[in-house]
This record gives structure tokens, C-alpha cells and sequence, in this order.
């Protein structure tokens, strides 16, 4: 295993590689690699994305093989600017208002007031356009991880600091 947090959906995997440091030091891109690497020994097509969130994670996968987006609000927005709308939201409704508005790109969502959106699309369009501006919270999509079924936890406690 890569990381002991996990949360599965269908035909997705998201977990968390903040204490993956150590084992790769090179860096976050080392880490994406390693995991397509493992999938691929499995015979498994693997598309692998590391993000600050799983909405932008999830964005990135559909636009490229393998991507590190930067972290911070900056960094997700840059990544997200040249992402086609179509790859924003699996929603159709929101793809069709968007293309309907002119907008094509993550930049364009993103230059759009947010409150406007929200007003005219609700909640799942003020949530896309959150996302192509790298304003992405948990409270959009939050990180949920579940232990596997065949998961052993083992503790101790002792009598002095370890």
C-alpha cells in the first residue's frame, strides 16, 4: 500500500500523500509515477493525479496521464486554465450553460463572478467555478477515507515516551 488513508469510488482511488516524504524524496511527481508504475505491474491503465483537492485531483486525471498540480490556490488555477469546461464538471447541464456564456477554458469559468454563478446555476455551478479559480474547500469534496476490510491495527501503550 501507498498510504494508509484511502477512499475508493468506483473505478477511482484517492488517498492521501502528505507522509510519503520520506519514502520518496524527489518529490510528489516521484510518487504519481510510482503509482502508475505499480498499476501498470498489475495490468492496470492508470490515469494518476496529485492535487490539493479531489475535485481538482479528478480534473487533472481526465486531462492528462500523469499530473502534480502546484499546491496552493495559485497553483490549482494555472494547472486548471487551459482544461476545457468538458472536463470540469460530468454534469451536462453546467457544460451546456458554460459553452452557452462562451466559456471554453478553466480560465474563462474562472473569470466569472462567482455569486452570479451561483445564482443562475446553484450550488453546482458555483462549486465548478470555485474549482477553475483553485478555490476548491473540503466542504466541495471532502477527503473521506475508509480502512480496507482486511485492515489489522495493532497498539501498545507503554509506561515511558518512545
Amino acid at each position: 500500500a501507498f498510504a494508509p488513508r484511502v477512499e475508493r469510488e468506483p473505478e477511482r482511488v484517492f488517498f492521501d500523500v502528505e507522509d510519503l516524504g520520506r519514502l520518496y524524496p524527489n518529490g510528489e511527481a516521484a510518487v504519481a509515477q510510482a503509482v502508475q508504475a505499480q498499476a501498470a505491474r498489475l495490468g492496470l491503465e492508470a490515469r494518476v493525479a496529485i492535487a490539493g483537492g479531489k475535485g481538482t485531483a479528478r480534473v487533472a486525471t481526465r486531462a492528462r496521464e500523469l499530473g502534480v498540480v502546484p499546491a496552493g490556490a495559485g497553483g490549482a488555477r494555472a494547472f486548471l486554465a487551459a482544461v476545457p469546461v468538458e472536463l470540469l464538471t460530468p454534469d451536462a447541464e453546467l457544460r451546456a450553460a458554460f459553452r452557452r456564456w462562451g466559456t471554453r477554458a478553466g480560465a474563462q469559468v474562472a473569470a466569472l463572478p462567482p455569486d452570479a454563478v451561483a445564482m443562475r446555476l446553484g450550488a453546482p455551478g458555483a462549486r465548478v467555478c470555485r474549482l477553475a479559480r483553485g478555490e476548491e474547500t473540503d466542504d466541495d469534496e471532502p477527503f473521506v477515507p475508509q480502512l480496507s476490510e482486511d485492515a489489522l491495527e495493532e497498539a501498545i501503550e507503554r509506561d515511558y515516551r518512545v
